[in-house]
């Protein structure tokens, strides 16, 4: 495995850990902690995962534009940005840690980074905008994949997008979907979760 693999599945590790903090401090209104972990780890983080979730993305948003409005198409653009955004700021941090802390390393297996370091290296790259923008994004991606499939229209709402990543054959999409209604319906109060992100990952 090359250091840029596992620079970048370090700075996976390193959003997990972040997000375990935050879910710590409000689990009274997470009953399924473990499947949220779960699915940011395997679905909004993941280095390995992103690759293919972004092509069924863009393949599900061509199709989408057939039989869909322009609500959940504004949505599914808003996940595609997220995507660019994160795979770009992920880059340039992990360029950022091979040319100094990890500079000399022979590998990278065990090594660690914290939260203050990485936002030390958000910080020192002119990456906070970016970071905000991300924080953003993501924020909206959550509304859409934990809120609304409590919302009486949500089938409704759903549908199209469903029907577009079925007609493309788009299995990460749908995957990440159904994974998405499994911890938002397990959820009591996924609105709070949402803000308290929103506060805690935005890097001042």
């Amino acid at each position: 495995m090359s250091k840029e693999i596992q620079s970048r599945m370090i700075l996976d590790r390193v959003h997990t850990h972040v997000l375990r903090e935050i879910c710590y401090e409000e689990m009274n209104e997470i009953e399924n902690f473990e499947e949220v972990i779960y699915f940011f780890e395997h679905y909004i983080y993941s280095f390995l995962h992103r690759e293919e979730w972004d092509k069924s993305l863009r393949k599900t948003y061509s199709q989408a534009k057939i039989i869909t409005g322009p609500k959940m198409l504004r949505r599914l653009r808003q996940v595609i940005l997220m995507n660019k955004i994160t795979e770009s700021l992920d880059y340039r941090l992990s360029q950022f840690f091979l040319n100094t802390k990890w500079k000399n390393k022979a590998n990278l297996i065990n090594i660690d980074i914290s939260k203050e370091e990485l936002h030390s290296a958000i910080k020192k790259n002119n990456q906070v905008q970016s970071r905000l923008r991300q924080v953003e994004l993501i924020c909206e991606t959550l509304h859409l994949f934990f809120v609304v499939p409590k919302m009486k229209m949500s089938v409704l709402m759903m549908t199209p997008i469903k029907v577009a990543a079925n007609m493309v054959r788009a299995r990460d999409l749908l995957d990440t979907l159904k994974r998405s209604q499994k911890v938002s319906l397990e959820m009591k109060d996924t609105t709070k979760f949402i803000e308290t992100f929103r506060t805690k990952l935005k890097v001042t």
